[in-house]
């Protein structure tokens, strides 16, 4: 029986298996795509299939993993190990009771996120106030700007502490360039007096 997975993220997702819901086939790439804030996406997963080593007398056999189990995983995958992840609020992405998602089920999911997102966008301000934009990550801009708060201080700081002008031509490159884009020269190996 097929599963649904939602995600109200603005971002796609992906995970590659070793199980693909082609019996023959080996790996698969499933993709979640992003959503766009005002509806959700949907991932509707089958069982999947699993070459597994029988032994001599058998060999190679395909092996079912139920569609409950795939989307756990994917989930899992998804959601666990983000930044941020604290106290069960993590990004929207979860396994619908039916073939569509419910109201209540699409508010939890908007609650979580929010809170989620709020969490990490905190941590980066106060990194912020203790001077220490090293501590921020780069997923505090993004998931500022995705919850309307663009206008914090920190977010064009962190651009321009993460940004330096090329000692040749001047442009804005990334801090840590050795080779500017723009004028297409080597920046690491500049005489002493020339450097960034």
């Amino acid at each position: 029986m097929p599963v649904t997975i939602v995600s109200i993220f603005p971002q796609e997702l992906t995970c590659e298996r070793s199980w693909s819901p082609n019996r023959n086939a080996g790996c698969h790439t499933y993709i979640l795509p992003s959503a766009d804030g005002k509806s959700h996406t949907k991932l509707v997963v089958n069982d999947a299939y699993q070459w597994c080593y029988m032994g001599e007398t058998i060999g190679n056999r395909s092996t079912v993993i139920p569609a409950e189990q795939v989307a756990r995983d994917l989930v899992t995958h998804w959601v666990e190990n983000r930044l941020g992840n604290k106290d069960g609020n993590t990004i929207g992405v979860f396994i619908a009771k039916g073939a569509e998602p419910t109201s209540e089920e699409l508010e939890r999911a908007q609650r979580m996120q929010s809170a989620h997102m709020n969490y990490v966008i905190d941590q980066a301000d106060a990194a912020y106030r203790q001077g220490r934009l090293d501590l921020m990550p780069e997923v505090a801009r993004t998931y500022a700007k995705w919850m309307g708060r663009g206008d914090l201080p920190w977010i064009k700081e962190a651009k321009r502490k993460s940004m330096k002008e090329c000692p040749l031509c001047y442009a804005e490159i990334p801090a840590k360039a050795t080779f500017c884009q723009v004028c297409r020269q080597q920046i690491s190996k500049l005489p002493k007096g020339m450097e960034a």
